[in-house]
């Protein structure tokens, strides 16, 4: 009888003490869970803030943006006209096209004169294409200068198109940030759940 109760209490003292080696080694991995999250959050902070900065900074940007939208229409018909200009009439380009086509009717004289008839021929091909391509030149230009005009003429629309475009444009980016928000948030939650497991009652809704 002696014996068997000795064998009984043996029993309990291990039970308890293996219930209490299990209880310790389930909080020791829920103290290791819950370090590794807070880990987790901190190593990313640089990262974090870093977007932050890029995010505030292409908000800023586009907020200017959107208060030089004349100034934007006004580069936009500038850069038409740069394009233009390569047809002016008065342009390099074509004075340049003008002075080689008579240069090559002068040479084609000149050939003429000397009895080589190929060469003249040859001459007046080239002078030929001188005058195309500056008419071309100059043709285009007109047909820019037409749509630069009635361009300038939906001045206000356009000025209304850029803003709203940057309008969307600084939505999304707020709605970014929101995005940031919610992230921090389910990190939070991360680090709660982990303290639950360990504790219910020490983190409360």
């Amino acid at each position: 009888m002696f014996q068997s109760l000795k064998v009984f209490a043996s029993a309990l003292v291990l039970g308890l003490a293996l219930s209490i080696s299990g209880t310790a080694q389930a909080q020791d991995g829920e103290e290791v869970s819950l370090a590794k999250v807070i880990e987790d959050i901190a190593a990313s902070r640089q990262a974090t803030i870093d977007r932050i900065d890029a995010l505030s900074a292409e908000i800023d940007l586009a907020t200017v943006e959107l208060n030089e939208a004349d100034a934007a229409f006004d580069e936009m018909i500038a850069t038409l006209r740069a394009h233009a200009g390569v047809g002016d009439p008065d342009g390099s380009y074509v004075q340049r096209l003008q002075a080689l086509e008579e240069a090559a009717k002068l040479d084609a004289q000149a050939a003429k004169v000397e009895g080589f008839l190929d060469f003249e021929e040859a001459f007046l091909e080239d002078a030929q294409v001188f005058s195309d391509q500056r008419g071309t030149l100059v043709s285009e230009f007109e047909a820019l200068e037409r749509r630069i005009r009635a361009v300038e003429a939906e001045r206000k629309r356009i000025v209304f198109l850029i803003k709203l475009r940057r309008y969307d444009q600084i939505q999304q980016l707020f709605a970014d940030a929101t995005g940031i928000i919610q992230q921090g948030a389910d990190r939070v939650a991360q680090v709660e759940d982990a303290l639950r497991k360990r504790d219910p009652n020490l983190v409360e809704n």
